[in-house]
């Protein structure tokens, strides 16, 4: 992906998970002109993720902020990896404890 690239839009369904491999991914709200940022995703971290919570629907965009290469696995073959291995259910939790003690912070 190249900068400026769309990964997917807000409000949109949405059918995969991102792995950045290396680059950068910003999730932004879009409104009107103005983009607002709310996070930068960057090598190892796992874009999209929120949408088994959330019926496939996510509520901003991910764009490519610098050059990227992106592993995209379909959300059906996600949660199967996740139901069938514990230990990456395991690194997933600590992965969103991490998301969310970051989001605190800038708090």
């Amino acid at each position: 992906m190249e900068i400026g690239d769309y990964l997917f839009v807000e409000n949109a369904a949405l059918e995969h998970v991102y792995l950045v491999e290396y680059g950068e991914v910003t999730l932004a709200k879009l409104k009107d002109e103005t983009k607002i940022e709310l996070m930068t995703q960057v090598e190892g971290d796992i874009v999209g993720v929120d949408i088994l919570f959330k019926d496939g629907v996510c509520n901003y965009s991910a764009i490519a902020n610098k050059s990227c290469k992106l592993f995209k696995t379909s959300l059906a073959d996600f949660q199967a990896i996740l139901s069938h291995q514990k230990a990456t259910s395991l690194e997933l939790v600590k992965y969103l404890c991490s998301l969310i003690s970051e989001m605190e912070k800038r708090d």
